[in-house]
């Protein structure tokens, strides 16, 4: 989900200069910059971890198209962890111009020392992120994992009822979009074919499933017929 998280606010921000920021719970601000140098330069993410195992050719890539990086309108948080943080940054990014949000991730955030169950926690946090982003004119995107009871049925296709802990993710959301690949069920199956699920559109089509290509050496999704 991140990777996907990461290859959509890289188009947003670096095609479309849309000013952008990416609130993770999950990356530190440096492992996020190894991931998107792989994905802008190509070069294997193994090998930037790494970088005494790359060759000429991976050192000239980073050389040519490093400099790329910084013209990025986008911005990174991994210092917020509760709903309080998590709308000061936002509440200030907005100030600063910043248009598209992403959290990575709901079910990491701190919910502190509440009793309440946990659904109507998550709950509250859906419903002021959605608050939120009409007041301030903003979008936001929010990631979630899903519940386990997937990988326990014969297919895996995603639905609405595997999001994990609050049915308000979906009530409060404009869109819910899954990403589905076989590969990760099935050994068998081609590596990189994946499909989208959009599984809810509030102001257009819902229940299509637009297929992408995944490219697991750099973590990147993308379109399998990318336009000249």
């Amino acid at each position: 989900k991140t990777s996907l998280a990461l290859s959509i606010i890289l188009n947003i921000s670096g095609r479309l200069m849309i000013p952008s920021m990416l609130i993770s719970l999950e990356m530190t601000e440096s492992q996020l910059g190894d991931k998107i140098l792989a994905m802008r330069t190509g070069v294997d993410f193994s090998k930037i971890e790494e970088p005494k195992n790359m060759g000429q050719r991976e050192w000239d890539s980073l050389t040519e198209k490093v400099g790329s990086l910084g013209q990025l309108n986008l911005h990174i948080d991994d210092s917020s962890y509760t709903p309080t943080d998590i709308v000061a940054s936002i509440r200030g990014g907005a100030r600063d111009g910043i248009k598209f949000f992403v959290v990575d991730h709901l079910h990491l955030i701190n919910l502190g020392s509440s009793m309440a169950p946990r659904h109507q926690l998550i709950g509250k946090i859906t419903k002021t992120l959605a608050a939120l982003a009409k007041e301030l004119d903003i979008h936001i995107t929010v990631l979630s994992q899903l519940n386990r009871d997937i990988e326990k049925r014969e297919k895996h296709f995603p639905t609405l009822a595997d999001l994990k802990d609050s049915s308000d993710i979906e009530m409060d959301a404009t869109m819910v979009l899954f990403i589905h690949r076989d590969d990760y069920y099935d050994a068998d199956a081609p590596i990189g074919d994946a499909t989208l699920v959009i599984a809810k559109n509030r102001y257009g089509e819902r229940n299509r499933h637009p297929e992408v290509a995944f490219m697991p050496n750099i973590h990147l999704f993308c379109n399998p017929n990318p336009i000249p």
